[in-house]
Order: C-alpha cells, then sequence, then structure tokens
C-alpha cells in the first residue's frame, strides 16, 4: 500500500469495504507497505503507520490509514503536520510515535515490505496478491472485477 496514492485510497476506502461485505470470514487481509519513490509522502507516511502498528497493532494501523486517507486533499496532498495530528487523534502517545518516526524504527519494516513485494511482482501500488494454498494471482492497480474475479476463481476452487 502507498499512502501517498489516490489508487490506493479508492482501494482501501471503496474496493476493499465491498470485499469484505461480499466474502466477510473469507478472506484474510494482509496489508503491506509499497510506497513508491514517486510519491515523496509514501515513505514517511508508511513508516508512521507502522509506527501506529507498532504501539496499537492492527486497531492503531488501521486507524491511522482511515483517518491519514481521510486528510488527502484533492490535489493527492496532505496538511504538513498530518503524521502527528493524526497519531494524536486516534490516541497514540505523543512522545512515543515521534520518538518512532525521529529513530526510524520502523524503517526496516517498510523496507522489507516492499522488497518483499517487488519479490512477489508487485511493481505499483496497489497491487492485490490473491492466494490460497501454493496459488496466487496478482492484481496491479485498483481494479475491481479483477480483484474479485481472482477471489471467486479461488473460492470456486475451493468448492469444487
Amino acid at each position: 500500500m502507498d499512502l501517498d496514492c489516490a489508487y490506493c485510497k479508492w482501494f482501501h476506502t471503496i474496493t476493499l469495504p465491498r470485499i469484505l461485505a461480499a466474502h466477510g470470514a473469507d478472506v484474510l487481509v494482509i496489508y503491506r507497505e509499497f510506497p513508491l519513490a514517486s510519491h515523496p509522502f509514501a515513505y514517511p507516511a508508511a513508516q508512521a503507520a507502522e509506527c501506529a502498528y507498532a504501539e496499537g497493532g492492527n486497531a492503531a494501523y488501521f486507524a491511522f490509514v482511515d483517518r491519514l486517507y481521510a486528510a488527502m486533499r484533492p490535489d493527492e496532498t496532505y496538511p504538513p503536520s498530518i503524521l502527528t495530528d493524526t497519531a494524536q487523534a486516534i490516541g497514540l502517545d505523543n512522545r512515543a510515535f515521534n520518538r518512532c518516526l525521529d529513530t526510524g524504527s520502523e524503517k526496516a519494516a517498510v523496507d522489507r515490505d516492499r522488497l518483499e513485494g517487488s519479490i512477489a511482482g508487485a511493481t505499483q501500488a496497489p497491487s492485490i496478491l490473491i492466494r490460497h494454498d501454493n496459488r496466487s494471482i496478482l492484481v496491479t492497480g485498483n481494479y475491481p472485477a479483477q480483484i474479485e474475479a481472482a477471489i471467486e476463481y479461488f473460492m470456486h476452487s475451493i468448492t469444487s
């Protein structure tokens, strides 16, 4: 996921909720950071999201991402203090969050996610990897029909 990407925002706020509504417990969603070099805010935002996760787990991570995407301006930019404002708004400890950002303690997590995405074949964001057993389908881009078709393909192969 690239937190400076309008297509990723669209996936997170529109496509993913539809998938979860349609498939519920049949799908497990795992986000990985995939900040693109063409989006200068993406890397610091990814580190900040990982700092939120380090402090508060999945709930804090997704609350952070939700608020961050909600704050994205129409020109796909953010207010300058959005990272710390978002952390404060979701109840994270300001000192711990700022220390995490300042020390870059989550840089390795972001770099690992980026590398794993590249190994899986991701070249852009969003890239959605749908897996079942040892098989996978990679959808690059926010293409709801392709994502749904991949999920249905695996759902059908489970019941066949």
